[in-house]
C-alpha cells in the first residue's frame, strides 16, 4: 500500500474544523429524552443529523438507520467497523463553564461530551476525511463508522443496526483508554426499592458515582454533630438550606468509584452512625458498602485485572418509597450467574457477561502496533477496564482510546478534551484504520 500524504501537516490543515466539527456536536444536548417524535429525542436526531450531513459534505456515504444510529463509509470490500456514540450523560448543575457549549480555556477544549464520545466523534470525521481527501488506497477493505445513539443508557442503538445491517469482520470503538482495551469487565445493573420516612433525592445517572444528594429530614431523630463530623472527616461537604439537607461529594464513572465520593452512600452511612432509624438505612447498608467492592454482599471478588465494584448512582423518594439504581462491574474471569445468586430482593435489569480478547490475538496486536508507531511507546501494554462500550455487542470488537490516562475525566462536571490529544486522536484512528487494512 503506497500513502501519498503527510498525516502531521494533513491534521493541522483540519485542526480548525475539527474543533468547529466538536463545537457543534457538543452543542446538541443529546442526553435520552422520551417524545414520540424519535427513538432517544429530538437533541439527539439533530446531532446524529449534523454529524451524518457533514461526513456528506466531504464526499463521504452515509446513511440514517431510522434515527437510532447512522453510519458513514469510505473504501471498498472487507469492512473494518469504527463504532463511536453522539449521546451523551446529563451535565448536572456543578459546571464551571456552559456545559452544551465548546469553551477553550488554555490548551482545553471544556464541554459534555468532548472526551465521552464527541471528541473522538469528531476526530474520526475528520480521519475519513483525510483518508478521502488524499484517495488513500484501503488494499481492499472498507470503513465503516458508525454513530450510536443510546449507548449510555442502553445500546438499544446497536441492537436496532445489527437487525438492519450486516457484522463486519473487525473494528474498534474508540469509548475507552489508550493504548488499547482487550478486556471489559462484566455488567450487572438493575433497582431497589425500600420503605422510608425520608425524602431524598441524589444522583444524575445510573452508571456515574453520585456527586450531590438532597434530603428531607426530620432534624430531632438523629444526632447532627455526628453526622456533620462523619462527613466532614470523610471529605464530603454538608449545606443546611431551607428544610433540606445538601451534601455534596465527588461525583466519577461507575467503573472508577474509587476516584469519587458518592454523596449518597456517605450521607446514608452518616444519618445511621447518628443514629436515625430508618427502613430504606438498615436494607441500604446491606447493599452498598464505602469501599466500593459489594463486601457487604459476599461478593467482593477480583482476578489479576481487577476488583468487582458496585455503585448506587441515583436515588428518589414517592410515596414513602425510595427507589435506587445499582451498578456492578465484575472481574473478566467470574462467573456472572454467581453473582447475580446473592443478589436477592435486587431487580436485574440488564446482565452483561465480561469481554477479554488475548494481546496477541490479531485484533488488538495490529491496534497496539498502531499505537506505537504514531507515540513510540514499545513499552504500553493493552489493559482491561470497569467500563463497558459498544465492544460488547459486537464480535471482533475492543476499544481504542479516546481517553489518555492522565486526562481521564468522562462522566464529570466540566469534562474536556486536550487540543493536542484531540489531534493526536485522528493521528492514532487514521494509523488503525491502515494497521488492519494491510
Amino acid at each position: 500500500m503506497v500513502i501519498h500524504m503527510n498525516v502531521d501537516n494533513e491534521i493541522n490543515k483540519n485542526k480548525g474544523l475539527l474543533i468547529d466539527i466538536l463545537s457543534n456536536l457538543v452543542s446538541f444536548e443529546s442526553v435520552l429524552k422520551e417524545d414520540d417524535e424519535t427513538p432517544f429525542g429530538i437533541e439527539t436526531k439533530k446531532c446524529l443529523d449534523y454529524a451524518l450531513n457533514t461526513c456528506k459534505s466531504f464526499g463521504l456515504n452515509t446513511k440514517n438507520l431510522d434515527d437510532y444510529c447512522g453510519y458513514v463509509e469510505y473504501g471498498d470490500g472487507k469492512e473494518i467497523g469504527v463504532v463511536c456514540h453522539l449521546d451523551v450523560v446529563p451535565a448536572g448543575d456543578t459546571w464551571k463553564t456552559p456545559p452544551f457549549k465548546l469553551t477553550k480555556i488554555d490548551d482545553k477544549l471544556y464541554g459534555r461530551g468532548t472526551s465521552d464520545d464527541k471528541g473522538a466523534s469528531a476526530a474520526m470525521i475528520i480521519a475519513l476525511k483525510i483518508l478521502k481527501d488524499n484517495n488513500i488506497d484501503l488494499n481492499n477493505h472498507k470503513v465503516r463508522l458508525i454513530f450510536g445513539c443510546n449507548e449510555e443508557t442502553g445500546s438499544l442503538c446497536m441492537k436496532h443496526y445489527k437487525e438492519k445491517e450486516k457484522p463486519f469482520e473487525y473494528g474498534f470503538t474508540p469509548d475507552g483508554d489508550f493504548p488499547c482495551i482487550n478486556g471489559e469487565k462484566g455488567h450487572i445493573t438493575g433497582t431497589f426499592k425500600y420503605k422510608t420516612s425520608l425524602e431524598i433525592e441524589g444522583g444524575v445517572v445510573s452508571n456515574a458515582v453520585a456527586g450531590k444528594v438532597k434530603i428531607k429530614v426530620d432534624n430531632t431523630k438523629f444526632d447532627k454533630e455526628i453526622f456533620d463530623k462523619y462527613l466532614n472527616d470523610n471529605g464530603l461537604t454538608v449545606n443546611y438550606l431551607d428544610n433540606y439537607i445538601e451534601v455534596i461529594g465527588k461525583s466519577a464513572h461507575a467503573s472508577t468509584p474509587d476516584i469519587g465520593k458518592n454523596a449518597i452512600t456517605f450521607a446514608i452511612y452518616a444519618l445511621n452512625k447518628a443514629g436515625y432509624q430508618d427502613e430504606l438505612i438498615n436494607n441500604y447498608i446491606k447493599i452498598f458498602d464505602l469501599n466500593n467492592n459489594g463486601e457487604n454482599l459476599g461478593i467482593n471478588i477480583s482476578d489479576k485485572f481487577g476488583d468487582l465494584t458496585i455503585v448506587n448512582g441515583k436515588i428518589d423518594t414517592s410515596n414513602g418509597y425510595a427507589m435506587g439504581t445499582f451498578d456492578i462491574r465484575v472481574p473478566v474471569s467470574a462467573d456472572i450467574e454467581s453473582i447475580i445468586n446473592k443478589l436477592h430482593g435486587l431487580k436485574i435489569d440488564r446482565a452483561d457477561k465480561p469481554l477479554y480478547y488475548d494481546e496477541n490475538s490479531f485484533l488488538v496486536k495490529r491496534l497496539m502496533d498502531a499505537y506505537q508507531k504514531v507515540t513510540n511507546d514499545y513499552d504500553s501494554k493493552p489493559k482491561v477496564i470497569g467500563g463497558g462500550t459498544y465492544a460488547k455487542s459486537f464480535d471482533n470488537c475492543v476499544a481504542f482510546g479516546c481517553e489518555f490516562e492522565k486526562t481521564n475525566n468522562i462522566h464529570e462536571p466540566n469534562e474536556f478534551v486536550k487540543i493536542d490529544e484531540l489531534l493526536l486522536q485522528v493521528k492514532l484512528y487514521i494509523e488503525a484504520i491502515l494497521s488492519l487494512s494491510k
